[in-house]
């Protein structure tokens, strides 16, 4: 009887290793076969890989979120009052830090036949004092007319005539715990005057102002002495039905001095988003983090799956040897990545969505999770994921079958 060498045995051994995967895969189909079974013969790192991934991609989802937020607060204030087109000093930053302008040129706006009604905004920042600890916190100040409906909600439509009172505003009741419990008919001060809570009303935070106040023009003035009330902070326009709002922006911006910015409401909307996009810490910093999680997760799979090639080296050989082409190999690799990435982004997906409800109710910013996101988030992860294995596999496509049996 013809003896067998070591080397003979330690190829039996893996032949009968990959006969072993050829039969369970006839047996119990769970998916791509040898993807699956490979994966399935080391669950803790399995368990690593799929954990890694989801914490990639909820750090992925919180950044987009707060990017997401960034761009929703951004725009916020436009959000909540009713205008076609927007008048607003040259010199203003955003719709939060504007520059005061002469209320005169709304009125010569005002005079053109295509414009149904005009309204002017006072916006401002003061102090707030807390009536339960008396500390002093600033405050988003808004005042409006009351005889016309300046702003879309109906709460705060209902509740302007709260606002003919002396020295009353409403409130946000989404404003920061730092205010204090606020409630209506509660006395504090704003600005270093007796204000009275007249009744609430709600709207979102932003990065700019955690909580905020409405008041009328004509208690803005007595609060704000100093400025004139000729000084605006924005002119709204509201156009006649069937108008073409081109043509009246060209018209305006042909009637007021350059110092003037016209803008429709999309434009405005788009000119304050670049700006907290591009020239606040804020966007750079968060536009920075979703890239720097996904290198974080792409990092962690090439790790897991180079370490999982380079143990398997000897059955990619032996898989080279009984024909199996460099594309083969490679749709082996991509479907474990595949996989794990899969797993990992529906545990990631479950997680963020109840941190995004954490983030929302302890700090009142718009952080919402929306369908064209998680889309973005699965293909990013899938890119992620795919794009490791392909390094990966290197070692795959450059092995020679005869050197695994020398």
């Amino acid at each position: 009887m013809v003896g067998i060498n070591g080397g003979d045995q330690w190829r039996l051994k893996k032949l009968n290793r990959l006969k072993d995967l050829n039969i369970f895969a006839k047996r119990r189909w769970t998916g791509p076969p040898l993807p699956w079974r490979n994966l399935r013969q080391a669950p803790g790192q399995f368990a690593l890989a799929i954990a890694a991934i989801s914490f990639a991609v909820m750090l992925i989802f919180m950044q987009l979120g707060i990017l997401g937020a960034v761009l929703q607060g951004a725009t916020l204030i436009y959000d909540q009052l009713d205008f076609d087109i927007v008048l607003i000093s040259q010199k203003s930053l955003e719709v939060s830090f504007t520059q005061p302008f002469s209320r005169q040129q709304l009125y010569r706006v005002n005079g053109l036949a295509d414009v149904a009604s005009t309204a002017s905004v006072y916006l401002s920042f003061s102090d707030f004092k807390n009536p339960e600890d008396q500390s002093l916190n600033s405050i988003l100040v808004m005042a409006i007319p009351l005889e016309k409906s300046t702003f879309k909600s109906q709460e705060i439509n209902q509740k302007r005539n709260i606002l003919q009172q002396q020295d009353t505003v409403l409130f946000n009741r989404l404003s920061d715990d730092n205010f204090g419990t606020v409630t209506t008919g509660i006395v504090s001060e704003l600005q270093g005057k007796r204000v009275k809570v007249g009744g609430l009303f709600t709207m979102n935070n932003s990065f700019r102002f955690i909580g905020s106040v409405l008041m009328s023009e004509q208690n803005f003035n007595r609060f704000y002495p100093r400025r004139s009330p000729d000084e605006i902070s924005l002119g709204l326009v509201k156009i006649k039905p069937d108008v073409d709002i081109d043509q009246v922006i060209t018209q305006i911006r042909q009637l007021v001095p350059q110092s003037i910015t016209v803008l429709s409401r999309a434009e405005a909307a788009a000119k304050d988003q670049y700006y907290w996009l591009t020239s606040t810490s804020i966007g750079i910093i968060v536009s920075f983090g979703v890239s720097t999680a996904f290198l974080i997760g792409a990092v962690i799979v090439y790790q897991i799956l180079n370490a999982d090639v380079m143990e398997r080296l000897p059955e990619y050989g032996t898989l080279k040897a009984t024909g199996y082409s460099n594309q083969q190999l490679a749709k082996i690799v991509i479907q474990q990545s595949t996989i794990i990435g899969l797993l990992g982004y529906i545990v990631g997906l479950f997680g963020s969505l109840a941190l995004y409800q954490i983030m929302r109710s302890a700090t009142a910013l718009p952080i919402q999770i929306s369908i064209l996101r998680i889309l973005l988030v699965l293909f990013l992860t899938l890119i992620m994921c795919n794009l490791s294995a392909l390094v990966s596999l290197q070692k795959v496509i450059k092995l020679d079958p005869s050197d695994i049996f020398n």
